[in-house]
């Protein structure tokens, strides 16, 4: 119980912990809400001079919970370093680091000539839970605002971004902040890609040079500000949008997508984005909501209300009157325009739950913020079954609202397909940290016979630490939890710049509500003991996992997450049918297939997670999907052998085409060196160690990718005829 005395304006109350509920009452007896009953804040505006007694209850359980990340250097002083950078642009990569970089004030670094400064990058170590002290510099681009989403190797594909050199007008309206309302942005046409497998080397302390990990790949047709980056089925990448030149701005010409292919552009000049029912074309907007659709084809879903197809593979005719016989590459399809529930959702957000299935949510039209919802349903419609038809109408339903209208918002899809909501702000053109949305909220969507849907259910769960609103981000980490970082408050996208105050130079953790039990306590968590690091698709495998608690009840992926600008470019959410569950001392062998082609499942890399019955989630372990290798899953065969009551050994042996003698062996997850190029490994089992689980991989003999399988192995041994343990 806490008795203070409010005064007009915020007071931050000291928590104990994030809360489900609470009750507010003054000394004359009336219950007085107090910021939602959230016990985090008091008060957006609240105003009181009564004494009042608080009483909070907290359960991590219900809520979840938030925490500061460690934004700064290891062993070096985070209130000087938690001012180094916003994370503007944040991506997860494949060995679970997570980079990060803002780029807008990045102006010390240079390509001598160029009118562009290159980007300081930054690397965050989530089990470390500070930055990485080496940094690494773009010199050649500046990449604030630039697009970006994984290609099916793991490199990052990073597209456009700012040139430096633009006209910029002074706005006197709140001087003396410094402020500016820039009369153009001139994208650029650079193409970056960032490998997260070479070792950086260092030039100078703190700094590593370019081109370590970072290489510059052919230039784009045309410069780009602000541009999307979607990685389609067979792994080529689609670039759309991005204010480019001035002179087309104003002139409000189409901004062709471009294609990538092999590390090649092709402007797809065919993709006209048409009005229905009128003879109006229309440039796609800045950081358009575009995702790879289960027909092959690229689906536009907004933030404008005028959605359809991009077909990168198609054609169009020439343009009447151009004299040309030659068609142009790339093609446009629009969807009926009526079908939209909400027309314009700026800087609201969209993710794909399941394949061919959106939830947007949010968004501003230019005068009012919205907390609807919608979901957007690109399979077939009837049954609910995925087909590969080359136009599919999406069938458009209201979703059910938001707790709190919201832009500038996150979203991020969690190892069990719901959707966790963070930041935002609740009046358009601001990102005032009194309009400010510290509330996260989670769409759980509603079962239904051919996958989750709308209209689903939100959820109200514990509030950020800071505001967050333009210019943060939020992302998935392997372990399941979320990081927030970012934010910067403007007014009319005007930036105040007031020092240590309006730019969110910090990052939170927000652990969610199936890490913890009904007390709040952390729960017992699943642990995947063997999984393979590459499937083909439509390849069979297996996976084992420990429940921790309950039994083991799916397997889900979620691809690495790539955001900026309140869009993830990257992320979308499959769940894996189970053929067989095989328990034995614990341990679990489920019998999987993989996705059959990257029309579900785009090929790269994905967290994969086991979930047990009470719907908690294993730490995820990347998995890479895309084409069959040209040798197939191994197959492992066991084999016992009874030494006495108390020991066994036990042989798993290895079999298939193509598969070579470069065999690489795991003991529950340890490599063990000693069994390089054996077909067959043995394993001693007792009463203190009676399962283990043996994986191989192997290089084919054909040149494809390695391969792998695991099998657990077990034998009961009874404790009345073996000695304990501490005397085998």
């Amino acid at each position: 119980m806490y008795k203070l005395l409010l005064i007009i304006g915020c007071w931050a109350l000291a928590q104990p912990g994030w809360g489900q509920s609470c009750t507010f009452s003054n000394t004359i007896g009336r219950t007085q809400p107090v910021r939602d009953a959230n016990c985090i804040e008091l008060g957006d505006n609240f105003s009181s001079t009564s004494e009042i007694d608080i009483t909070i209850t907290t359960n991590r359980g219900l809520a979840g919970w938030w925490r500061k990340a460690s934004w700064g250097f290891e062993g070096q002083d985070t209130t000087q370093l938690e001012r180094v950078f916003i994370g503007i642009h944040t991506s997860v990569l494949p060995n679970g680091i997570v980079l990060s970089w803002q780029g807008h004030n990045d102006n010390q670094f240079s390509t001598p000539g160029a009118s562009h400064p290159g980007t300081d990058i930054y690397r965050w170590e989530p089990n470390l839970n500070h930055l990485s002290s080496t940094i690494f510099h773009v010199r050649w681009t500046n990449a604030f605002c630039t697009g970006h989403s994984f290609l099916a190797d793991g490199k990052l594909l990073m597209t456009g971004g700012h040139d430096e050199t633009i006209a910029e007008v002074k706005d006197d309206r709140n001087t003396p902040q410094n402020e500016y309302v820039p009369e153009y942005i001139k994208g650029l046409n650079h193409a970056n890609t960032y490998d997260y497998r070479i070792n950086p080397t260092a030039i100078r302390p703190g700094t590593v040079e370019d081109p370590v990990s970072w290489n510059r790949e052919h230039e784009m047709t045309r410069n780009r500000w602000y541009p999307t980056n979607t990685t389609l089925y067979n792994g080529d990448v689609l670039t759309t949008a991005g204010e480019t030149e001035p002179t087309q701005i104003l002139k409000n010409e189409e901004r062709f997508p471009e294609l990538w292919h092999n590390g090649n552009w092709t402007e797809l000049r065919g993709v006209l984005r048409s009005i229905p029912y009128t003879a109006d074309f229309r440039p796609f907007p800045t950081y358009p909501w575009t995702f790879a659709a289960p027909n092959g084809k690229v689906f536009y879903a907004g933030p404008d209300p005028y959605i359809g197809y991009i077909d990168p593979a198609g054609s169009s005719p020439p343009l009447p009157g151009s004299g040309s016989t030659t068609p142009r590459a790339g093609a446009w399809t629009a969807a009926d325009a009526q079908t939209r529930n909400y027309g314009l959702r700026g800087q609201g957000t969209a993710a794909m739950f399941w394949p061919g299935r959106i939830l947007l949510a949010g968004g501003s039209d230019g005068q009012t913020v919205t907390n609807t919802a919608e979901v957007i349903d690109l399979t077939s419609g009837a049954n609910g079954t995925i087909t590969n038809s080359s136009f599919l109408q999406p069938v458009i339903t209201p979703a059910a609202p938001m707790r709190n209208a919201r832009h500038h918002v996150n979203s991020t899809i969690l190892p069990d397909g719901s959707v966790l909501i963070t930041g935002g702000s609740r009046v358009t053109g601001s990102s005032d940290r009194a309009q400010a949305v510290l509330d996260a909220e989670i769409w759980t969507p509603t079962p239904g016979p051919n996958g989750p849907t709308g209209p689903g259910t939100w959820t109200t769960v514990a509030p950020m630490k800071e505001a967050r609103m333009y210019h943060s981000t939020a992302v998935l980490l392997p372990d399941g939890r979320v990081l927030s970082a970012g934010g910067e408050e403007v007014i009319n996208y005007v930036p105040r710049f007031v020092p240590n105050q309006d730019n969110h130079c910090t990052a939170e953790i927000y652990s969610p509500p199936y890490l913890f039990d009904a007390a709040g306590n952390l729960r017992a968590r699943p642990t995947i003991t063997g999984a393979p690091a590459h499937v083909g698709y439509g390849q069979p495998f297996t996976v084992v996992a420990r429940a921790g608690s309950g039994t083991v009840a799916r397997v889900t992926l979620v691809r690495l997450s790539s955001v900026t600008h309140s869009f993830n470019m990257n992320q979308r959410f499959l769940e894996l049918n189970k053929s067989g569950l095989t328990t034995a001392q614990g341990a679990t062998s489920v019998a999987l297939t993989a996705p059959a082609d990257g029309t579900v499942c785009p090929p790269g890399h994905y967290w994969l997670f086991v979930l047990n019955s009470q719907g908690v989630p294993s730490e995820g372990q990347v998995v890479q999907i895309g084409p069959s290798a040209c040798a197939g899953t191994p197959d492992l065969a066991t084999a016992y052998a009874v030494d006495d009551d108390c020991n066994a050994t036990a042989t798993a042996s290895v079999s298939g085409p193509n598969l070579g003698t470069d065999y690489k062996w795991t003991v529950d997850g340890v490599y063990d060196s000693s069994f390089d190029g054996q077909y067959s490994v043995s394993v001693a089992l007792n009463r203190c160690r009676p399962q283990a689980t043996l994986g191989v991989r192997v290089t084919p003999s054909c040149g494809g990718d390695p391969v792998e399988n695991f099998v657990s192995v077990s034998r009961t041994f009874l404790p009345s005829k073996c000695p304990a343990c501490g005397n085998l």
